[in-house]
């Protein structure tokens, strides 16, 4: 078990964006099913900068951490967020299989649903 690679992707998980970035791999791929593709790390950035702006925005933005798998260079993480904007709470349970080479986070895939909490 690589505790660099799981510390990682839980960080990646949890919303905590920023501190990824150094193992972000310059030709990073993150999909996301039913969602938009990024491609490179400045759009990855770029749309981890974006997500994190709309959750400042709002009364609260937290992820529980369901459970985690680690296979060699892979990271899979099963979550639940939790989000309240004011007005209405949504809930959405995500499964994140992250793939790591040399160190480096290579590529993300992201199922996302929301749920009933």
């Amino acid at each position: 078990m690589n505790i660099d690679h799981t510390a990682i992707a839980e960080s990646f998980s949890r919303h905590e964006f920023p501190a990824t970035y150094p193992q972000l791999d310059d030709n990073i791929v993150w999909r996301n099913i039913g969602g938009d593709d990024h491609t490179g790390r400045d759009a990855v950035v770029a749309a981890c900068d974006a997500a994190s702006a709309y959750f400042a925005t709002i009364n609260r933005a937290s992820v529980e951490l369901v459970r985690t798998i680690v296979s060699g260079d892979i990271v899979i993480i099963e979550a639940i967020g939790t989000y309240d904007d004011g007005n209405e709470t949504s809930a959405v349970a995500s499964c994140d299989l992250y793939e790591f080479h040399d160190g480096r986070l290579t590529a993300i895939t992201s199922y996302n649903v929301e749920v009933e909490r």
